[in-house]
């Protein structure tokens, strides 16, 4: 049997694909948009999020967070910062409670209770 028989359906098989692909793209193309007419008073910025943060012992690492998150360029009213405080025993708590005062996002401080003390008695 001659070679080209032999491979003769790989090109039109090539082909197929290709155009399979495209109307495939221009589909989806075509239903993203609808998507975004669907709700139009939705927007990637108006969801809220909120975000948060296990901490203990941080005191070194928590100023350095937090200061980069306040300069992000989310909208500051659709998030909310959550620092859970677990037992901490250093300067952590002190640090977010100074970052509430001065930085222009919406931090919260949680202490979570101390369970180590039911454990390690």
């Amino acid at each position: 049997m001659p070679e080209h028989h032999l491979f003769s359906w790989l090109l039109p098989f090539i082909w197929f694909l290709l155009v399979s692909y495209a109307i495939f793209t221009v589909g989806l193309t075509v239903l993203w948009s609808k998507l975004k007419t669907q709700y139009p008073g939705q927007s990637e910025t108006s969801t809220f999020i909120t975000v948060i943060i296990p901490v203990r012992n941080e005191e070194e690492n928590i100023l350095s967070l937090l200061s980069d998150i306040n300069k992000q360029t989310f909208p500051k009213d659709q998030f909310e910062v959550l620092v859970m405080n677990d037992s901490s025993t250093d300067n952590t708590e002190a640090i977010v409670n100074q970052c509430i005062k001065s930085l222009k996002i919406n931090i919260r401080l949680i202490n979570l209770p101390n369970f180590n003390r039911f454990f390690h008695q």
